[in-house]
């Protein structure tokens, strides 16, 4: 009839209808479930941004407190290298002073001692006694030594050369004083002593300074009683 068939149509219309009502309420909760995932998706990205940039920053801070650290290591090395050549320094200065003031001494004493002796000569001469060391065997005194230079130390060339300088002290009139210094190549202190015999030599210009080369000359330093470097002798004439 026609009434059933109008209600079967309404009951297939309203089956219809909720099929369709249900089709969109799926249709919606899959789209809340997709932005749902969506924002836990942005939310954990943005977490393990926050991490990534919390790690660099310690990385960072980490960094320029070695950074900090090493310069402060640096400085204080600086410092200590610094303090060192400044101990250095002053050392130096006060050990050159030392050797001035010393050399300066020796120099004194060295003019004392000549001043004494020509004293002597010029008291024995006016008594008319012979105060003057042996003569040559003509009765002149023996020339000076060639390689000996004045106001500054001389290298002794030769055994023979000694002997020659030997020879003039020991005839001149004069109370000749010689400072010898026995050095080697190889010695330090006597490397570092120099500058102050040069000194002596320099501030006595008619004293002999004369250097031995105890390498050299091993056999004549040992006749002297040398036994280390730097030895140093003073003469007047031939006695020490």
């Amino acid at each position: 009839s026609i009434a059933e068939a109008r209600a079967k149509a309404e009951e297939e219309a309203a089956a219809a209808a909720a099929e369709e009502a249900a089709a969109q309420e799926k249709l919606r909760r899959d789209a809340e479930a997709e932005a749902q995932a969506r924002e836990e998706e942005a939310a954990r990205h943005a977490a393990e941004q926050a991490e990534q940039a919390a790690r660099e920053q310690e990385l960072a801070a980490l960094a320029e407190k070695q950074r900090a650290e090493a310069a402060a290591r640096a400085d204080a090395k600086k410092h200590e290298v610094e303090e060192a050549e400044a101990k250095a320094r002053r050392s130096a200065l006060e050990l050159r002073a030392k050797r001035a003031k010393d050399a300066e001494a020796e120099a004194a004493r060295l003019r004392a001692t000549r001043r004494e002796k020509q004293a002597e000569v010029l008291a024995s001469r006016k008594a008319g006694g012979a105060a003057a060391a042996p003569a040559s065997s003509d009765g002149a005194a023996a020339p000076r030594a060639a390689w000996l230079q004045r106001g500054k130390p001389s290298e002794l060339p030769s055994y023979e050369g000694w002997v020659e300088h030997v020879k003039h002290v020991t005839t001149s009139p004069e109370p000749l004083v010689t400072l010898v210094d026995v050095t080697a190549t190889w010695c330090g202190p006597c490397r570092m002593i120099a500058p102050a015999v040069d000194a002596v030599a320099a501030s006595n210009p008619d004293m002999a300074v004369v250097k031995i080369d105890g390498d050299k000359h091993a056999q004549l330093i040992g006749s002297f009683g040398v036994r280390g470097f730097p030895t140093f002798i003073v003469y007047c004439r031939a006695n020490e």
